[in-house]
């Protein structure tokens, strides 16, 4: 049987990205999480067994490293702007104060997470947020985004995911309509 790290070498030629990244992603794909990162010579799932479940493996993989290129190269701004988002406010590419028609106001935290960096976004609803933060965001958001690590350090997101997730929801709502 194969072992992750086999894996890892080939398809780290194949998608240009590092063998950790693969081993990462495998452990995403099965729901193991960093196991295959912190265990490379183990063997591979069951579900990862066989020509097919490799080949959708490659799928899935190439698609989030393809997803993630776009998104590190293009503006993150436009690309919100472009799935529906309205921006109140901005700082550093990183905060923004956001509103869509289905969502009310909320601030989304973009970072990079993991080993490899992986794309995240975190959100907050108002309703999280004190009620001085509350103020100040909807008097100025300006000022709150530049206050964002001040209002947002002692709260838990309400929400984080992928940020390619963000951009691919949206337009799903909206094909539906």
């Amino acid at each position: 049987m194969k072992t992750a790290k086999d894996v890892a070498v080939v398809f780290s030629k194949i998608l240009g990205v590092p063998e950790e990244r693969i081993l990462h992603l495998i452990g995403e794909y099965v729901c193991e999480g960093n196991y295959y990162l912190e265990h490379p010579d183990a063997s591979l799932p069951k579900d990862l067994d066989g020509i097919d479940a490799l080949g959708n493996f490659a799928e899935y993989a190439g698609m989030l490293v393809r997803e993630q290129e776009k998104i590190n190269s293009t503006d993150r701004e436009k690309r919100l702007l472009d799935t529906g988002w309205r921006i109140l406010a901005s700082a550093n590419k990183n905060v923004f104060v956001v509103e869509s028609p289905y969502v009310d106001i909320q601030v989304m935290h973009f970072y990079q997470d993991g080993p490899h960096g992986t794309p995240m976004v975190e959100g907050y609803f108002l309703s999280s947020l004190s009620h001085k933060a509350q103020n100040e965001l909807l008097n100025d958001p300006e000022k709150f985004v530049g206050e964002f690590y001040l209002h947002c350090s002692d709260i838990e997101p309400d929400w984080h995911t992928l940020e390619m997730n963000l951009y691919c929801e949206p337009r799903k709502i909206k094909e539906e309509e």
